[in-house]
């Protein structure tokens, strides 16, 4: 029994709980007192700028040898918070798996706390996400909705099913900390791009269903959920967005010279006047789209050599060329559809597919660390 015990209250030893706050109430204190009861012996608690009538629980806290308290000037929202505590997590323990955030107003009750710094120990290779039951009747029908339908569109755009986008309750490994450190976002977008990082670069997510808590209808939660959500929403279509500016300024650049070759400078037939300025003005626009897809959309990174990527690239714009011309074919035959109605419609389709083969194949990882 002893034994067994002393694994378990090492196994918490071997994490630190990070909590941003802003403008907490009394909870937080008798919160941080249940953790220490359980064994929990490092805690890092970033005050964001909380109003002066908070300052006496960051005081309190702070007399706690189990805690740390670091505090922002001025309240700069909870992505800063959390890099804050990540950066002095890095710089000031160097025997620690990693960090459990869990957020300050109660929505995290103690016992998920501790299975999740349990599961990441064990599992110190995995990020740990405590999410939450999105299909019980305690679940405010707004989060509820919101939630499955981010969910949905991160999977689609990020090939990763993840229950609980939001959720302030994870385990990050060490290694991962320092990778997403740099990332952008200063408020609860932070926490997305944090997903994205660790979806396009293929790390271990490990999902653990934790109670729901909504007390007072979560009128704690400082999470504005218009202009959060909006700010959630630009950073996971962000990709996606930069990927269809690309594909614009290609296409403009295709159209361009091959105007110019048509009007000005190839001679011969009108035959040949088409066949060779299309091949010319596709192979200089795709040249451009390669560079900007590879370093402005993906921000892929550069371990491979050139020459796989550019492999890989135009092997995708010769399948698509020969997709797009059968299916065109084959669509105009069966249904008689006019042709060039056809050809975007086929165009628009192959274009949301060669998003997804880019993202996952081609640059399916990023250079932010």
């Amino acid at each position: 029994m002893f034994y067994g015990g002393l694994i378990n209250r090492m196994n918490k030893n071997n994490v630190v709980i990070l909590i941003p706050s802003f403008n907490p109430s009394y909870k937080l204190i008798s919160y941080i007192d249940e953790l220490i009861n359980r064994g929990i012996t490092d805690i890092i608690i970033v005050n964001d700028g909380s109003k002066k009538e908070c300052i006496y629980i960051f005081d309190k806290l702070e007399k706690k040898s189990q805690c740390k308290v670091l505090n922002h000037a001025i309240n700069q929202g909870k992505g800063r918070a959390l890099k804050t505590g990540f950066n002095y997590f890095i710089t000031t323990y160097k025997n620690k798996v990693g960090v459990i955030t869990t957020d300050s107003d109660g929505q995290h009750n103690v016992d998920d706390v501790i299975r999740i710094a349990k599961e990441l120990k064990n599992n110190n290779c995995n990020v740990i996400l405590g999410t939450r039951d999105f299909n019980t009747n305690t679940i405010p029908l707004k989060s509820k909705f919101g939630n499955k339908i981010t969910s949905l569109i991160y999977a689609v755009l990020y090939n990763k099913k993840i229950t609980d986008t939001q959720t302030g309750l994870r385990g990050i490994p060490v290694d991962v900390i320092k990778k997403i450190i740099t990332l952008e976002g200063e408020k609860f977008e932070y926490e997305i791009n944090m997903l994205i990082y660790i979806s396009r670069n293929k790390i271990n997510i490990k999902e653990i269903t934790i109670d729901t808590i909504y007390t007072n209808k979560n009128i704690e939660s400082h999470f504005k959920p218009i202009m959060d959500s909006l700010k959630i929403y630009s950073v996971i279509f962000k990709m996606f967005i930069k990927f269809s500016f690309s594909g614009i300024v290609s296409a403009l650049l295709d159209i361009t010279i091959f105007t110019i070759l048509v009007k000005f400078i190839i001679y011969g037939s009108i035959q040949d006047k088409i066949f060779y300025g299309t091949i010319i003005a596709r192979i200089i626009s795709s040249v451009l789209n390669y560079f900007l897809n590879k370093n402005l959309v993906f921000e892929s990174n550069s371990n491979k050599r050139e020459y796989k990527y550019l492999l890989k690239y135009y092997t995708l714009c010769l399948l698509q060329m020969l997709v797009s011309w059968l299916l065109v074919i084959t669509i105009y035959k069966v249904i008689k559809l006019d042709e060039v109605i056809t050809k975007e419609l086929v165009d628009l389709f192959l274009f949301v597919v060669s998003y997804q083969i880019q993202s996952r194949w081609i640059f399916n990882k990023i250079t932010k660390s």
